[in-house]
């Protein structure tokens, strides 16, 4: 049967509520979805559907709301890439903002914000089984995105975390 998992939701300043969420069938690789009440009345996408399975995801998402009311989501894929996605005029661009950011398994809890200028600001954690953890930065505040370490673990443990309510991979210092 599907699953649905892992949602994250905004409401932007005309009250219009953006939802983005996993969602998939068991045992196959999932994908993202992204909900709104724009029209009055609930409509559902995919995001990126239609490209390769590279983009699917695993985990967590983020979601921020624009300045232009676009909607804007990050997350881990399996291949371990932090991946974009935003939506302008009603179609998904999305782009790899780093890649060898993790394994799969291991998966960070994104986190998204954007300025008062439309620059994003992400953050993840960054590691692999039996390495160090590593909290990341990403910006695109410049021409480009830029990319900066913050701290560093050489511990990994399991916690919980308040947003979303599902158990996921943290480091610890």
């Amino acid at each position: 049967g599907d699953i649905i998992g892992f949602p994250r939701v905004k409401v932007d300043e005309d009250g219009v509520v953006h939802i983005a969420y996993r969602a998939g069938h068991r045992g196959d690789t999932s994908f993202l979805r992204y909900a709104s009440n724009a029209s009055g009345s609930w409509a559902i996408e995919d995001v990126g559907r239609t490209l390769d399975s590279e983009y699917s995801i695993f985990g967590p998402v983020a979601l921020a709301i624009g300045i232009d009311r676009e909607p804007h989501v990050v997350w881990i894929d399996p291949a371990g890439q932090l991946v974009h996605a935003v939506r302008r005029d009603e179609v998904w661009a999305l782009e790899v903002i780093a890649t060898g950011v993790g394994e799969a398994d291991f998966g960070s809890d994104p986190a998204l914000s954007i300025d008062a200028a439309g620059a994003l600001h992400a953050s993840y954690t960054e590691f692999f089984a039996d390495q160090d953890a590593h909290l990341r930065y990403a910006s695109n505040a410049g021409e480009r995105w830029s990319i900066g370490s913050i701290a560093a673990s050489s511990r990994a443990m399991r916690s919980s975390a308040p947003e979303g309510g599902s158990s996921r991979w943290a480091a610890r210092r």
